[in-house]
C-alpha cells in the first residue's frame, strides 16, 4: 500500500530561493516559493484567464538544493516533482497549513522560453561567509536566528518539536516562508510586472 502522494506542479518563483539548515544536524537545503495559476476558458472573452492562485513551498535537498539555489531566480517559470504534504503551523493565536513538495526533480518550464544546460553540481555557500550564528549545542547545526518566523506571517511555523517535512528530515521550523509579502516587481500570480521585466531586459547579460 502506498503512503506517499507524489505531485507535479508548475508555477513562477515568487522570491529568491532561500538557503536553510536542518536543526537536527545542520545539513543545508533550499526552499523555493512558487505561485501556480489556475486557468479556465472564458467564453465571453474567448481566451483562457487566471481563475485562482495556489502557493507551494518546494523543498530541495542535497545536490538538487545547491543547483536550485544557484540557478533559479524570482519570476522564473519552473516545474517540480516530488512528495506532497500539508505543512501545519500554529501560534498562540492562529493555526493553518501550507502545501509543500519535497522535490525529487526541478526544472525550468520551457513553455515560456529557452534555457541553457550545464552538467555538474554546484556547492552550497560556506555558512561562515554568510555570518550565520554558531549552532546551539542541542541542535547540532547552524540555525539562522534572524530568520525566526513572524507570528503575523500566514506561513509561520513555531513548532518546537522539530517536525520534519518528510522521511528525509528537512524541517521548516525556521523557514517562516509566507506568500503575503511578495518582493517588489512580482504580482500576486508570481509573475514579473512590466516595469520589472523592462529593468531586467535593460541589464547587461
Amino acid at each position: 500500500m502506498l503512503h506517499t502522494t507524489t505531485l507535479t506542479v508548475s508555477g513562477n518563483v515568487t522570491r529568491e530561493p532561500e538557503l536553510r539548515y536542518r536543526k537536527v544536524d545542520g545539513q543545508p537545503f533550499t526552499v523555493v516559493a512558487i505561485a501556480c495559476n489556475g486557468r479556465r476558458y472564458d467564453a465571453q472573452e474567448g481566451r483562457f484567464v487566471v481563475s485562482g492562485v495556489t502557493y507551494y513551498d518546494i523543498i530541495c535537498k542535497g545536490s538538487l538544493g545547491a543547483n536550485v539555489l544557484k540557478t533559479l531566480h524570482t519570476g522564473m517559470p519552473i516545474v517540480a516533482h516530488g512528495k506532497f504534504r500539508m505543512h501545519e503551523w500554529e501560534t498562540d493565536t492562529m493555526r493553518g497549513a501550507r502545501p509543500c513538495v519535497s522535490a525529487d526533480s526541478v526544472g525550468v518550464d520551457l513553455t515560456w522560453g529557452t534555457a541553457s544546460y550545464q552538467r555538474g553540481s554546484a556547492s552550497y555557500p560556506d555558512p561562515e561567509r554568510l555570518d550565520l550564528p554558531a549552532p546551539p549545542p542541542e541542535e547540532g547545526g547552524p540555525a539562522r536566528e534572524d530568520s525566526a518566523p513572524n507570528p503575523e506571517d500566514a506561513g509561520a511555523d513555531l513548532e518546537d518539536d522539530g517536525a520534519d517535512l518528510d522521511d528525509d528530515g528537512a524541517d521548516l521550523d525556521e523557514a517562516g516562508l509566507g506568500h503575503d509579502d511578495l518582493p517588489d516587481g512580482v504580482d500576486a500570480n508570481g509573475e514579473l510586472t512590466d516595469e520589472a521585466a523592462q529593468r531586467l531586459l535593460g541589464q547587461p547579460a
